[in-house]
């Protein structure tokens, strides 16, 4: 993991209010191979990784709120890691 991912993962777990954008979250994922499809025609990406059955969905045209427990699927396979 770079830094900066490192860095990026670190900041949402301490602070998950803050003002993050789905490119956090898209570039998060990207570091642990989890899958995040852009919207085709709907305004949700969807988040999803072969150990996981759920397929999580987070806004792509808003700031993301800290109730998405989404935000937390990286964390979650991080540790499993």
């Amino acid at each position: 993991m770079s830094p900066s991912s490192r860095d990026l993962l670190e900041g949402m777990r301490a602070n998950p209010a803050s003002d993050w954008r789905i490119a956090d979250v898209e570039k998060a994922c990207r570091e642990f191979d989890i899958r995040c499809v852009p919207p085709s025609g709907g305004s949700h990406d969807k988040i999803s990784h072969a150990s996981q059955r759920q397929i999580l969905t987070m806004p792509f045209r808003r700031p993301i709120k800290a109730v998405y427990p989404q935000a937390r699927a990286v964390h979650r396979h991080r540790e499993k890691r």
